[in-house]
C-alpha cells in the first residue's frame, strides 16, 4: 500500500539561469514507498535519487510529466489512434494504422520481456505520469499553455501507451516490412547471418 511521502524538486537550474538561489519545492505524492529527491542541474535534467524501485520509477513519470505534459499528451493520442479528436480527419489514416498495430496479447508477458520486472517497472511509471495529469486536472491553472489553446484536457496513461507499436507507423515502417518479408522467405537464421540485429541476437 503505497502512502503519502515527500517528492523534493531541487530547481538549480533556475538558480543558474537567474542567478538567485531557488527553494526546494516540496511535493506531498500519494504513491510514493519513501521519500524521494529530484535534483535539476543547470541544463534542465533530472537526477532521481530514490529509495527503492518503484519510487524511482514513479517520480521519473512524476517529472516526465511535469515538464513535458502536452508532448506525452500528444504520444498517448498517437498510441490510441485519437490524433484525429485534435486534428480532423487528416489524421484518420494514421490513427487507423495505431489501432491496428495495438498489441492485442498477454500484457504481462510482453512487459515482463522487456525486464524481469517491466511490468511492475512500467505501472509505477505511468503512476507517475497520471499522478501529475490528477494535480493538473484538479487546478487547470497548471494546465500547459498548449492544452489551452486547443481547449482540451490531458488523458490518463495506461501501460499500453508505454509498448505501444504507433511509432513504426512513421519512423521504420518500411524497414520492418522488408524485415518481415527477408523472414518469409529466407528464414530467420539466414537473415540473422546477412543483417546485423542490435542489440543481441532477437529470438522473437
Amino acid at each position: 500500500m503505497h502512502r503519502l511521502f515527500c517528492l523534493c524538486l531541487i530547481l538549480a537550474y533556475l538558480a543558474a539561469c537567474t542567478g538567485n538561489q531557488q527553494p526546494a519545492i516540496e511535493l506531498y505524492l500519494t504513491g510514493l514507498d519513501k521519500p524521494v529527491e529530484i535534483y535539476r542541474d543547470s541544463n534542465g535534467v533530472n537526477h532521481i535519487y530514490a529509495q527503492n524501485e518503484h519510487d524511482l520509477f514513479f517520480a521519473q513519470g512524476y517529472a516526465a510529466a511535469r515538464d513535458r505534459l502536452f508532448q506525452l499528451e500528444l504520444w498517448r493520442r498517437q498510441a490510441t489512434g485519437t490524433v484525429a479528436e485534435w486534428l480532423g480527419k487528416r489524421e484518420l489514416k494514421r490513427d487507423i494504422g495505431a489501432r491496428l498495430f495495438k498489441f492485442r496479447g498477454n500484457l504481462k508477458d510482453e512487459l515482463n520481456h522487456y525486464h524481469p520486472r517491466g511490468e511492475a517497472i512500467i505501472r509505477a511509471f505511468v503512476d507517475g505520469i497520471n499522478t501529475r495529469i490528477d494535480e493538473v486536472l484538479q487546478n487547470p491553472q497548471l494546465l500547459p499553455p498548449e492544452f489551452r489553446w486547443l481547449n482540451t484536457l490531458p488523458g490518463k496513461w495506461t501501460p499500453e501507451v508505454v509498448v505501444s507499436r504507433h511509432q513504426g507507423l512513421v519512423g521504420n515502417l518500411t524497414e520492418e516490412l522488408t524485415l518481415a518479408r527477408a523472414v518469409a522467405l529466407l528464414g530467420s537464421e539466414k537473415v540473422k547471418d546477412l543483417i546485423p540485429l542490435e542489440p543481441g541476437n532477437p529470438t522473437a
